[in-house]
């Protein structure tokens, strides 16, 4: 136990008594990184489905401008996809960190109310 966290009654320390108030917060920022990642995901596909689009339809006559559009829809998803990957990962690190909390906590209190 930390220096600072002295009991002086018969309750856990603060960090103690609220591990399931903590895992159930880390559990639901774990659900809206998963939202984010999904649509960022969704965007990806609906910008990589325009440059397609446009190559197609411009494709008898190209044209700079037709083939920097295209460039530019067909590069978008790439930060898109790694900041995907990155809040998929986060949301991951979120729901081990608040299934720890959960099991310290039934680890030390039982499987009652907490």
């Amino acid at each position: 136990m930390p220096a600072h966290a002295v009991r002086t009654s018969g309750l856990p320390v603060r960090d103690e008594y609220y591990r399931p108030t903590q895992a159930a917060r880390l559990r639901q920022r774990a659900a809206r990184l998963e939202w984010c990642y999904t649509l960022l995901i969704d965007l990806s596909l609906l910008f990589f489905a325009v440059s397609l689009g446009v190559l197609l339809w411009n494709m008898p006559g190209w044209t700079p401008v037709t083939v920097m559009l295209a460039s530019l829809f067909a590069f978008t998803p790439m930060p898109l996809l790694v900041a995907s990957v990155l809040l998929e990962r986060w949301a991951d690190n979120c729901c081990c960190a608040a299934l720890r909390l959960e099991e310290e906590h039934q680890a030390r209190y039982g499987t009652g109310r907490g």
